[in-house]
């Protein structure tokens, strides 16, 4: 910004005497600083700060006016810009040494942090020499309030919508809404309004829909804390549903507020994780379909345990997997004894009660997750007992006759009944199929039923091929 453009844009008539002033004396050299004579002062003292260079590069304030002493909240009288926050001292000396530096009216506009608060400045910096003939720096500041027109210029110059708001506050200090003081453009087309007509407007009028979705209180969280919050939110503004993403900065009693309209992606990332959605559940569901074919294939509907097909696929890779390890398979095949009468006499219901509690007590013979129990026939099961020769194979045999002998089921007519089972097994080694397993395991059940059922027999194998 030049001097001209301060002029026309900031100042103030009292601030264009001043200027008007200096520039008559500066036609011949560096003026004088009586030239801020007791009416200057007057008019003007409030907004003014007056330093002198220092042997260490730093500038001494002589007189730090009321006004931004209140603004930045600290009165710097008497001190040096070593003693201002960072980064203001940084901008302080870089104007004074400037203005200095040029010997005529400069102009500095900088955003600066200073007790917590942000402030938007637009410093004049008049070049002087007191009666000693000492350089010294007078500078009219002008804070954020007195900007209007140099705001709304800046802001104009962002894509996104941006506003500027003071706190409204009621007699406790309490924060009861936020006036408009600058906007730009883009804020003014999304609220389909003339500019000037918002100027003065309440957020909350302009906006209500702020209160609904958490906004609000993120807004006035930024006034508190001092820090800046971004987040997204959804409008409907004049029937149009538009997503923002906001950002809501401190500006001294109030916020700069900007506004992106993600509404395009916000809707393209809405389609996604719809398709997304339907696309998870129809994955979810042939999951399921293929759970439940794989059952129908693999298990038996009435038990839940491995069906005919299943034990000879899972067998004969476990008696592969035995051969490589030189180790024995027992199979065992059980048979419920006199099953007819069962169902003759108690109904098929009752049957497969009985079918239930056989597979239920084979499934605790089972040794390892590689030991296998399959139903094989209508009320005939399989175990395959994985290392396992013939007097280990005998032995669960005989555990789980005692158990299906003790037995009772109750049928839902109160009667209760109780059955036998007969078993046969074998085990091998050294190659042996799972069809020569299964058929010697076979062959000896049926030994045990002529024997008198309720019995276990084993049986011998012949040469392996």
């Amino acid at each position: 910004m030049s001097p001209q453009e301060f002029e026309t844009q900031v100042a103030r008539p009292s601030d264009r005497a001043l200027i008007e002033r200096y520039r008559l004396a500066a036609a011949e050299g560096i003026p004088a600083v009586s030239l801020i004579d007791g009416a200057t002062m007057a008019a003007l003292g409030a907004d003014l700060t007056v330093v002198e260079p220092a042997e260490s590069g730093e500038f001494t304030y002589l007189f730090y006016g009321r006004t931004v002493a209140e603004v930045t909240g600290d009165d710097f009288s008497g001190r040096s810009t070593a003693h201002q926050a960072p980064r203001p001292g940084a901008l302080a000396r870089e104007g004074f040494q400037r203005a200095l530096a040029a010997g005529n009216l400069t102009v500095s506009l900088d955003r600066a942090e200073e007790n917590g608060a942000v402030h938007l400045w637009a410093r004049l910096h008049m070049p002087f020499r007191d009666g000693a003939g000492r350089p010294l720096v007078v500078t009219l500041h002008q804070p954020a309030e007195y900007t209007d027109e140099l705001l709304r210029d800046i802001l104009d110059a962002a894509a996104d919508g941006i506003l500027a708001v003071k706190a409204v506050r009621d007699r406790r200090k309490t924060i009861t809404d936020f006036e408009v003081i600058a906007l730009n453009s883009p804020i003014a087309d999304y609220l389909k309004a003339d500019r000037q007509t918002l100027i003065g407007a309440r957020l909350l009028a302009l906006l209500p829909c702020v209160r609904e979705d958490g906004a609000w209180e993120r807004h006035l969280e930024v006034v508190q804390s001092r820090q800046c919050a971004s987040f997204e939110s959804r409008y409907t503004i004049h029937g149009v549903v538009r997503w923002f993403r906001i950002v809501s900065a401190p500006l001294n009693d109030g916020l700069v507020i900007s506004y992106t309209d993600i509404t395009e992606l916000k809707l393209l990332n809405l389609r996604l994780q719809e398709q997304q959605q339907r696309l998870e559940e129809e994955i979810q569901r042939r999951l399921k379909v293929e759970d439940e074919l794989w059952n129908l294939a693999h298990l038996d509907a009435l038990t839940g345990i491995a069906n005919r097909r299943a034990m000879h696929v899972r067998a004969t890779k476990s008696l592969a997997e035995a051969k490589m390890r030189g180790s024995p398979c027992a199979m065992i095949v059980l048979d419920i004894d006199l099953f007819k009468q069962i169902n003759d006499t108690f109904g098929h219901a009752a049957g497969d009660s009985a079918i239930i509690r056989v597979a239920e007590i084979a499934r605790t013979g089972l040794r390892s997750e590689k030991d296998i129990v399959a139903r094989i026939g209508g009320e005939e099961f399989a175990m395959l007992l994985q290392d396992a020769d013939i007097k280990a194979g005998l032995a669960v045999a005989e555990r789980l006759r005692r158990d299906f002998e003790a037995t009772r089921i109750t049928t839902s007519d109160g009667k209760s009944f109780g059955f036998t089972v007969s078993f046969g097994v074998a085990a091998s080694k050294d190659g042996h199929t799972y069809e020569t397993l299964l058929q010697t395991a076979d062959k000896a059940l049926y030994s045990a039923k002529r024997a008198g059922r309720n019995q276990a027999h084993a049986g011998e194998m012949p040469d392996a091929a």
